[in-house]
């Protein structure tokens, strides 16, 4: 229970279908808002209170779970160090298997629980005697694209039950429950530990001397040309077309970073697109039944996808042929895997 009007919705669905049910509530991290002066964490605490009342109202066990060094080592590590060797990160993935599932996972039976339910828009499928996580009937709100490295044992252990509802039918049980608080509450779309939604503010501040370990150095265009400086590598995405401070003819977008000799390639959209990427550290439910069959794939959560044939390279990389080329792959996002509606597996950008 985040504290938000999805998981709150999520519990008392369950309560209404019988299931008695114990709320759990992660304490991640310590949010610093300039309005507030308890700078311990006063943005969390909120959405921790938030969560307890509901709780209260519903009459339920509740329990607030301090994560926050285990997070920063697991979750905000790998986020730093991803932009610092040249990647782009999307911690959501990995916060959704190493917290929400393996960690409550170990922690449920403590609490004499057999499920784990959350309220993400998402369904589960059952096919001959897999599980498949599965697009929610809301598409606009589906996130199944975070879920891609969940296993069969935490299928079997997951309820979710907003999968068929839309957010509209969310709002209105909340009205109904005359919990207008929680209709109130801005959604977040952002990463929970970036604020301002700046990665870039969040690194200067949280890596030492970054300046300095991290230096200017050359944008080149795809010959090899200087066309200027660029502040530092771990400022770049692939993709990335504002604040590169270069004038030219038309638009230029992050091509490549190189970390070896600290450049980074620029070009024109055109030469943005590719007909094949490579995929590492890779999940599928079954991955022989799906190989060289022509699946979507998903390069970022907003993307509306394109259809591919999958297979492995020496390497056991992912080798991704995609029928149209495709914009700005983009190494350390997620490329997630669909047949139809189910979801069949996912990796890490490789290149």
């Amino acid at each position: 229970m985040s504290g938000g009007i999805d998981s709150s919705i999520a519990a008392y669905l369950l309560l209404e279908q019988g299931y008695e049910v114990v709320g759990v509530t992660l304490r991640v991290w310590d949010y610093i808002d300039e309005k507030c002066t308890n700078k311990k964490g006063c943005c969390s605490l909120e959405d921790i209170y938030d969560a307890k009342e509901v709780a209260n109202r519903f009459k339920i066990e509740h329990h607030v779970l301090d994560v926050r060094e285990e997070f920063k080592k697991i979750i905000v590590k790998d986020f730093i160090d991803e932009y610092l060797n040249g990647r782009t990160p999307n911690p959501c993935v990995k916060c959704n298997f190493y917290f929400k599932w393996d960690y409550l996972m170990d922690k449920m039976q403590g609490y004499d629980c057999e499920y784990i339910a959350t309220g993400h828009y998402a369904k589960i499928n059952k096919i001959d005697n897999d599980l498949f996580i599965a697009l929610a009937t809301d598409t606009n709100k589906d996130q199944s694209y975070f879920l891609w490295q969940l296993e069969q044992k935490h299928l079997q252990k997951t309820i979710f039950p907003l999968g068929n509802l839309n957010k509209t039918e969310i709002k209105k049980i909340a009205e109904h429950l005359l919990l207008d608080f929680l209709n109130k509450k801005k959604e977040s779309q952002d990463i929970c530990f970036v604020q301002n939604n700046s990665y870039r503010e969040f690194l200067t501040a949280n890596v030492d001397n970054i300046g300095e370990k991290y230096p200017e150095g050359n944008f080149l265009n795809i010959s090899g040309e200087v066309l200027g400086k660029h502040n530092g590598i771990p400022f770049y995405t692939i993709g990335q077309r504002k604040g590169l401070g270069i004038a030219f003819t038309e638009p230029l977008y992050v091509k490549k970073i190189n970390l070896d000799d600290n450049s980074i390639i620029l070009t024109t959209k055109k030469d943005l697109f590719t007909d094949i990427m490579y995929v590492e550290n890779h999940n599928f439910i079954s991955f022989e039944k799906f190989t060289n069959k022509k699946l979507l794939v998903k390069i970022r959560y907003r993307n509306k996808g394109q259809m591919c044939t999958i297979s492995l390279n020496n390497e056991q990389q992912l080798e991704v042929k995609f029928d149209k080329k495709i914009e700005a792959v983009t190494p350390g996002q997620s490329a997630v895997f669909y047949d139809n509606e189910n979801l069949i597996g996912g990796g890490f950008i490789l290149s």
